[in-house]
């Protein structure tokens, strides 16, 4: 059974695929649209998967940044841009959803997922059917995110993954501390140097609490909710495109949106140097001011000639610790 109504569902679905050919990505069209049942007073969002604004009159549209590509996935890019409560909110695709985005939206607390069916017939699965199945399919079960596969023309909405209970809560691999009179981002990340080395990934950030309170926040890099160590081992680190971690900066992001967070540093400090997708991510969420505790790459060895090129073209200010 569908979590939200059937009519709604494909109405939205419909929003997605209205956009999904104004893409600039020319090989790859994917649009798609979110929205929450429980706040229908809340305009659901529907975007295709877009370069971030400062990376547009430096590159063609197809140029890597490192390893990645410029573009923010349709998924990430939706509920960034969604205004209501991403805790329990639903997305509608018009493609089979990748592991990356898998994991943001669980990191979200998205509820349901539903794709298109004329997705399963397009390039992505073709390539990457079996990331799909064992990782991206692996992802939403663990986390507690049902996944319908919607015919439009036929106006059905059939169960792919059906479950009754509720989104897991994200991971809590986040430590708030206090902000002490004369502490800076610096010496605080000096602090947390001293005490967590670079040997691990995390992420450190002065942000404003949704009562306005001055918090500081770190975040590390984690499984998705669900995802045991177990799982980690047993299904093996890497495919050679997608790991299960999710990079601290990419989950500051996504945690700072959901709990209603703003920064109150425009700095954001890295243990390690952040992978190429990472660092597009960030460009994407506002996040263009790295301080670093350390040159060393975190799992890309591509990281580098990404964070050199944007450094280069004075779209990313990075700043090393001494």
């Amino acid at each position: 059974m569908a979590l939200a109504d059937t009519a709604l569902i494909l109405q939205y679905m419909q929003q997605a695929v209205d956009v999904v050919l104004t893409g600039e990505h020319a090989d790859s069209k994917v649009s798609a649209c979110a929205f929450h049942p429980e706040q229908p007073e809340i305009p659901a969002v529907a975007t295709v998967s877009a370069r971030p604004d400062c990376l547009k009159g430096h590159f063609a549209w197809d140029a890597r940044i490192g390893a990645s590509s410029q573009f923010i996935h349709a998924e990430l890019a939706a509920l960034l841009k969604f205004g209501g409560n991403l805790r329990g909110a639903h997305v509608c695709v018009t493609d089979p959803f990748c592991p990356n985005c898998a994991k943001n939206m669980a990191e979200a607390g998205v509820r349901a997922i539903y794709i298109d069916h004329k997705g399963f017939q397009k390039d992505f699965i073709a390539r990457n059917g079996d990331e799909f199945k064992t990782m991206s399919m692996l992802i939403a079960e663990k986390a507690g995110i049902s996944v319908f596969e919607v015919n439009r023309k036929a106006g059905t909405v059939t169960p792919i993954l059906d479950q009754q209970a509720t989104t897991r809560p994200a991971s809590t691999a986040i430590e708030f501390f206090d902000i002490a009179d004369g502490m800076t981002l610096e010496s605080a990340m000096q602090t947390f140097k001293n005490r967590l080395g670079t040997r691990e990934a995390w992420t450190l950030a002065f942000v404003k609490e949704r009562d306005g309170s001055p918090r500081g926040l770190l975040v590390f890099e984690a499984l998705p909710p669900g995802i045991t160590p177990e799982d980690y081992r047993t299904r093996g680190t890497d495919t050679g495109k997608y790991r299960f971690p999710i990079d601290p900066l990419t989950r500051l992001g996504i945690i700072t949106r959901r709990m209603g967070m703003t920064l109150l540093d425009p700095r954001i400090g890295c243990a390690r140097l952040p992978s190429s997708r990472s660092l597009v991510n960030a460009l994407g969420m506002g996040i263009s001011n790295l301080l670093l505790a350390s040159a060393q790459p975190d799992h890309d060895p591509l990281g580098l000639a990404a964070i050199t090129l944007l450094r280069d073209k004075k779209i990313l200010n990075v700043s090393e610790m001494t």
